[in-house]
């Protein structure tokens, strides 16, 4: 059942407008051409993420899209999480809220339980704009075979409520990967990227040794076989909050996207270059206690092991993992 406004929950007094108190317009039940929409599944991975979580809810059902599949995999939140997604628990294909190994368990779990020839993993401080699906949907089926992404303008809103938009580059290749994933006047809107099934079984599962870089390794290695087209049109958001990850521990994300480059036959360079501009600030240097392995020791190597040690004169840690001992 395609819910509308009227069937779902009445939203919070203080909101209004989408996906609120505003709805997209049931799709028909096919195509311009006659075929049936293409099935899409989404997948919500969650945890204590109770402020944003009823946003990203409605804005996938009030799609009016006809052949959905929208799951969440909760960690076993303790706020107030679980209590919101029971509201709207006859809409949902799926959902549980038990302790998982983070982002990229919750979000491998829930793609095992969908079956949509169209994937999207749609964090849960993140929502759709208005008429995302149709768009993607459309954008999906005059697409050549060797697309395996849809990638779509994105928005961050701010704690302030502005708008900042990612400025998408003109293509998006491995190469592109390779630059804009540690240039940040560069971005890639994850949330507003939505892949075919084929994809996702070439590219992933996601790693789960990888707590902030887990989508870019995954397109990384989809490029490898996929290519990914631009959508021009908004297709969702993201909210940027200080509590958010990516934000408050930003450092740690530079490192280890410096990690992840340092496998890629072709990345060792820009991972040296990361490294060098984390050392250079003794207080991003505290990101790199993420990387105490033998990958950061060869890249200590190629860029002067004595640096990164007066780098890190103040982590204790670090230099035990160092004494003596870069193999």
């Amino acid at each position: 059942m395609i819910p509308r406004l009227a069937d779902l929950p009445l939203p919070p007094p203080n909101k209004s407008g989408w996906p609120w108190t505003e709805e997209t317009p049931q799709l028909p039940a096919s195509m311009h051409d006659g075929t049936p929409w293409p099935s899409v599944s989404i997948v919500t991975p969650s945890y204590n993420q109770g402020q944003y979580i009823e946003e990203t809810i409605r804005s996938v059902l009030l799609q009016g899209y006809p052949n959905l599949e929208y799951v969440i995999i909760d960690g076993g939140s303790r706020d107030d999480t679980t209590e919101i997604v029971k509201k709207y628990e006859p809409w949902l294909s799926y959902w549980v809220s038990e302790p998982d190994r983070g982002q990229s368990d919750a979000i491998n779990k829930g793609f095992t339980k969908s079956t949509g020839r169209i994937l999207n993993w749609l964090n849960s401080d993140d929502y759709l704009e208005r008429n995302a699906l149709a768009l993607v949907a459309k954008a999906f089926a005059a697409a050549d075979e060797d697309v395996g992404a849809v990638a779509g303008n994105g928005y961050f809103i701010n704690t302030d409520g502005g708008i900042d938009q990612f400025r998408l580059p003109s293509e998006i290749s491995r190469e592109t990967f390779l630059r804009f994933s540690w240039d940040p006047g560069v971005g890639f809107h994850q949330p507003a990227c939505f892949f075919s099934r084929d994809a996702w079984e070439f590219g992933g599962p996601l790693s789960l040794d990888l707590r902030y870089c887990l989508d870019t390794a995954f397109f990384i290695k989809l490029t490898e076989r996929f290519r990914i087209q631009l959508l021009p049109e908004l297709i969702a958001y993201a909210h940027r909050h200080p509590s958010a990850k990516t934000v408050v521990e930003w450092p740690y994300v530079r490192g280890e996207v410096a990690l992840l480059f340092a496998t890629l036959p072709d990345g060792f360079g820009r991972a040296s270059k990361i490294m060098n501009e984390l050392i250079r600030d003794e207080l991003a240097a505290q990101s790199l206690l993420a990387l105490g392995n033998r990958t950061f020791r060869r890249l200590a190597r190629a860029i002067g092991l004595r640096r990164v040690r007066r780098a890190l004169q103040r982590l204790p840690t670090m230099m035990e993992i160092f004494s003596g001992n870069a193999k």
